[in-house]
């Protein structure tokens, strides 16, 4: 989508996507990591089931687009003249396909 990155099937990756129910929190995915060198080595995303009927199909890939940009490293954009980009921290965010501000993110976060 973006001519960033290339998402394919490895069976001896080390990272993960999976999903989890949790009704008790308000978190709808995650991404955990191991850092070495400071790069991952290693990620796992996880959606929360519970959360995500909430949603429809543009929003969940939206959440689905933001988690995997934070598996290249992309940080969550926490001020709120963010809230035009996908990396916007929050439910609150305005866009549910990659901006040109976050493309050239992706690309520096990959380097």
């Amino acid at each position: 989508m973006t001519g960033v990155v290339n998402i394919t099937y490895s069976s001896n990756s080390n990272n993960l996507i999976f999903h989890h129910n949790d009704p008790n929190t308000s978190v709808i995915a995650r991404v955990s990591s191991n850092v070495f060198n400071n790069h991952k080595s290693r990620w796992n995303l996880s959606y929360n089931d519970s959360k995500m009927p909430n949603y429809g199909l543009t929003e969940r890939n939206g959440i689905a687009t933001h988690e995997i940009g934070h598996t290249i490293g992309l940080a969550d954009l926490e001020n709120s003249s963010n809230t035009n980009k996908l990396m916007f921290g929050t439910q609150a965010r305005t866009v549910n396909f990659p901006q040109l501000a976050d493309i050239e993110g992706a690309r520096e976060g990959v380097k």
